[in-house]
């Protein structure tokens, strides 16, 4: 299934995330839940997931030279980096994350705030 929604992150200058995933295999479907999840603690992120089915939209996979699914690609004016495999490593990923959402932060996109410092402490 391919998700061309647009909204924030599509125009010039913002992050964009593109999910690349092969139909329903297994592994497709643990990195888009486990990426859905952990968008949900960077809000700053939150409506700039793009999905693409590479076998609904092979064009759109070659495009951006795909050459595993799932894949992640996550880019903005400056970076355009990988990251691939079913994202099973949830602090690889939320460090990913988190290198583009600091982008977005002073940009008039709110952050989410926590009570305690990463690693739950306070």
């Amino acid at each position: 299934m391919t998700d061309n929604r647009s909204g924030p992150g599509r125009e010039a200058g913002g992050v964009h995330l593109t999910l690349f995933v092969g139909g329903s295999h297994p592994a497709s479907i643990r990195a888009k839940g486990t990426l859905e999840a952990a968008l949900s603690d960077h809000v700053t992120l939150a409506g700039r997931l793009r999905v693409v089915d590479v076998f609904e939209d092979p064009r759109a996979a070659l495009a951006s030279g795909v050459v595993a699914t799932p894949s992640l690609l996550a880019s903005d004016r400056e970076r355009r980096l990988w990251l691939i495999g079913d994202l099973e490593d949830r602090d690889e990923l939320d460090l990913f994350l988190k290198s583009f959402a600091d982008g977005l932060v002073g940009s008039g996109v709110p952050s989410k705030t926590s009570a305690a410092p990463a690693g739950g402490k306070p």
